[in-house]
């Protein structure tokens, strides 16, 4: 959380600094009187000069100026202060309301510095058509001033004009007209300075509102994609929505850049767009909110959101902007209320400690100061100028942030879910079944392969566990498999299957299961020794060794696969292992294994048995792999092994008494060598059938 809180706090400065631009440093005069005095204001030092304070203005009149010096100003209607609508001036024991025209004038003086220097003179929109006159030349226009809704044009672009001031004294004159909006007159303040600090200033905030609206249209896209590649979750789709109204209200108020660069898209189709954004926010962002804390918001809450606005939407398209516009003040109440309620349930999941509530909150208190700022703007109470879609980029911001970290923490998740899942379904089982990602495993994928199988099971552990405890049996088996695990993937194996104490595991060539199994065996006799310190009986494997043709796939049905290995190469593999016990062996191979093995491999081995496998007519030859035996065993039974072949070869030509003679003496001098003590007993048993 401190991270979230440092990188928050991080944006916040940039994003402040970046809306912190002051035009002066110095606090400039306001007029009085309809005169403001510059005379002894230094445009160059101390910056551009917001064009404030009281203004002479008449009602439904445009009179004619001239120079101050040649003709007086006609008396005013009223005296108002700058800047100012209309809406609500009395005027002969009348109120005013927002449609008619009027003509505010101000009597400026400059410094004799001045006199000869280009000045420039900037004003944001009026409501709805107007003129910038000095004296009596028109020096800026935004659409056409007229009497009337036929003979008026609204338009509402950001105007530059330069000029040279005729004298040091003159008539600074501003004709609004207003029939297409429920407010008129001067809605933000004209500004006046040095042309190249006024340009510098204008350019510098259209380049600030199109890198912004290029921020903002990347997140969409991005989110969009998010969204298209993984619908199940709707949290990218609606905070994607959220940012195109941001997008389209930044690009069409304060310097209105989008509505400049499409500036054959009526006045009116951009103030209906511009009212769009308004409606559609509370209830996006409640959308927004009830996917990103689920349960959170309630149904019959979201639906209401959409219910309350989609009336005040209808009005908006189904109506012209003279007449939509009156519905603006009724929404303030529903926007207030949908912002304090996601104030307070942000508030609420914060002390909950939910993850990320506490980073919308305080872009969320944000744009409730905006908002209410915007509130206050329209109604003429506060002179700031649209702030909301300032609260809207920290709100985008923040929830950038949000998203980008609840994404990478899914990710995060997603890899540790695939490490875990990786221990049940080993990937080498998935490459073998050209398979890349655990999802895309069906019922029914199989392949067939030629592989190496070996089976490694304790011996006895039944009777070993009746003595533990349930937690003791497990604790046994996860040290014991601890150990073993390693082995069989340091040789480039993987693990099939645990099936209780015992292991099946898949090799691609053989000599990787017999250096497996002899590793095992070293191991086990460690392990052994580590028991034995612990006051514990030693454990014994036994294991089987066989190499053939495979068929690897996924069984189970809809809700439940398994992946497994079905051959008569596993079976046999698996009866090797069994048949370890007869033979007091570790580890015994097929000869299907043996004559998979490298020419140069240096495992030493000898011949065991025929072993007839169930279900097939044919005997199999087995060796017993002598390197898992402990090291006295190993020597001396690699050092007997051309005898013990010499009386295996005798048994089965059925020479009962030759190997009879030659097992009893390999036992008599290695009588842990039960292979031997098995033949003998099978000898005698042939003879004493033979007598009989």
């Amino acid at each position: 959380m401190t991270n979230y809180r440092s990188r928050f706090s991080l944006l916040l400065f940039l994003v402040l600094l970046l809306w912190s631009c002051k035009d002066t440093n110095k606090r400039p005069p306001k007029a009085v009187k309809g005169h403001l005095d510059l005379s002894q204001w230094d445009f160059v030092k101390d910056g551009n000069v917001k064009l404030d304070g009281e203004a002479a203005f008449w009602w439904k009149k445009f009179p004619e100026f001239s120079s101050p010096d040649s003709t007086p100003a006609p008396s005013p209607d009223l005296w108002v202060n700058l800047p100012v609508i209309w809406n609500g001036f009395e005027l002969n024991g009348e109120k005013l309301g927002g449609m008619g025209y009027g003509t505010y004038q101000l009597m400026i003086t400059l410094p004799a510095s001045c006199r000869n220097q280009i000045m420039a003179i900037s004003s944001q929109e009026q409501s709805t058509a107007f003129e910038v006159l000095i004296d009596d030349q028109v020096l800026m226009q935004s659409g056409t001033v007229g009497t009337d809704r036929e003979h008026s044009k609204p338009y509402t672009i950001p105007n530059l004009a330069a000029f040279v001031p005729p004298a040091s004294s003159f008539n600074l004159v501003l004709r609004i007209s207003n029939f297409h909006h429920r407010v008129g007159g001067v809605r933000q303040s004209i500004l006046l300075g040095n042309y190249d600090q006024v340009s510098s200033l204008v350019n510098h905030r259209k380049e600030r509102e199109w890198v912004l609206l290029g921020i903002i249209f990347i997140i969409i896209a991005y989110h969009l994609i998010l969204y298209l590649f993984r619908r199940k979750d709707k949290t990218p789709l609606y905070f994607s929505l959220i940012c195109l109204v941001v997008f389209f209200r930044a690009g069409i108020t304060g310097q209105k850049v989008l509505a400049e660069e499409f500036d054959f898209i009526p006045y009116g189709a951009f103030i209906t767009l511009e009212y769009l954004t308004y409606f559609l926010s509370i209830p996006l962002s409640l959308h927004y909110i009830y996917y990103l804390f689920p349960g959170s918001v309630r149904d019959w809450i979201l639906k209401w959101s959409y219910y309350l606005s989609l009336p005040f939407i209808a009005v908006a398209l189904a109506l012209p902007v003279y007449m939509s516009s009156q519905i603006i003040p009724a929404f303030h109440l529903i926007f207030l209320s949908g912002l304090i309620f996601m104030f307070f349930k942000l508030i609420q999941l914060t002390l909950k400690k939910v993850p990320y509530a506490g980073i919308l909150l305080l872009s969320g208190g944000i744009m409730m100061l905006t908002t209410l700022n915007d509130i206050l703007y329209v109604n003429q109470i506060i002179f700031t100028g649209y702030l909301v879609h300032v609260g809207l980029i920290f709100l985008i911001f923040s929830q950038a942030l949000v998203l980008a970290r609840k994404f990478s923490n899914a990710f995060s998740d997603n890899e540790t879910l695939l490490i875990a899942t990786q221990k049940f379904v080993p990937v080498e089982f998935l490459k073998k079944l050209k398979r890349p990602k655990l999802n895309d495993l069906k019922l029914g994928d199989q392949i067939e392969a030629s592989m190496t199988i070996l089976f490694v099971d304790i011996r006895s552990f039944t009777t070993m566990s009746e003595k533990m405890q349930p937690d003791e049996n497990f604790n046994f088996i996860n040290d014991y498999l601890r150990r073993v695990g390693p082995i069989i993937r340091n040789n480039d194996g993987f693990i099939d299957k645990y099936i209780g104490d015992a292991i099946m595991a898949l090799f691609e060539k053989p000599d990787q299961a017999l250096k497996s199994a002899m590793e095992i065996s070293r191991e086990v006799e460690k392990y052994n020794l580590h028991r034995a310190q612990e006051g514990l009986e030693p454990i014994e494997v036994g294991m089987g060794i066989n190499t053939g043709n495979l068929m690897m796939g996924i069984i189970g049905e809809d809700e439940r696969l398994e992946g497994t290995v079905i051959s008569d190469t596993v079976n046999l593999a698996s009866r090797l292992e069994g048949t370890t016990k007869t033979y007091n062996s570790v580890a015994i191979f097929s000869e299907f294994t043996l004559a998979d093995l490298s020419p140069d491999s240096p495992f030493n081995f000898r011949k065991l048995d025929l072993v007839k496998v169930k279900g097939k007519s044919n005997s199999v030859l087995v060796y017993e792999l002598l390197d898992c035996l402990p090291a006295e065993d190993r020597e001396q039974r690699i050092a007997q092994k051309a005898s013990f072949n010499e009386a295996l070869e005798a048994y089965w030509k059925k020479d009962y008494v030759t190997a009879l003679e030659s097992f009893s003496r390999l036992h008599a001098i290695n009588p842990r060598d039960k292979a031997a003590l098995y033949y003998v007993q099978h000898c005698k048993k042939e003879l004493t059938a033979v007598d009989h």
